[in-house]
């Protein structure tokens, strides 16, 4: 939980610095409002990877990393070294065990998980 709250303070700091005026966004239970995919439930996502109709999610998580990637400092890839696999590999497991969570806690989640081994930089060729 700790990871999740990092990234809601990074969040919440990047949007003062970039002039956003007055109160977080976020409710008193720290959570946002989820667009898309993201307000799915964990259920929902685990059902459609065992139909193999998970597309629409693994677009909206593509798009999510992506924008974890342009809003935390220091973050060129929040995947590191890790392949796309193994990122939905860690939200299977996530999401077995927390089926009522939404797919984007479940996201914000792997995002922490992936923090501490991101690429900081790009990496060299």
């Amino acid at each position: 939980m700790r990871g999740v709250r990092r990234l809601c303070l990074i969040a919440a700091v990047l949007a003062s610095q970039a002039g956003a005026r007055g109160a977080s966004a976020l409710d008193d239970d720290g959570n946002a409002n989820l667009h898309g995919q993201g307000a799915s439930t964990c259920a929902a996502f685990g059902a459609a990877r065992k139909a193999g109709k998970a597309a629409d999610y693994e677009q909206w998580l593509d798009g999510y990393l992506s924008a974890v990637n342009l809003v935390l400092p220091d973050t060129y890839d929040i995947l590191g070294a890790k392949e796309r696999g193994a990122a939905l590999a860690w939200l299977d497991q996530y999401c077995a065990g927390n089926a009522g969570d939404a797919f984007g806690f479940a996201a914000n989640r792997l995002a922490a998980y992936l923090y501490p081994n991101r690429h900081a930089s790009k990496p060299a060729k």
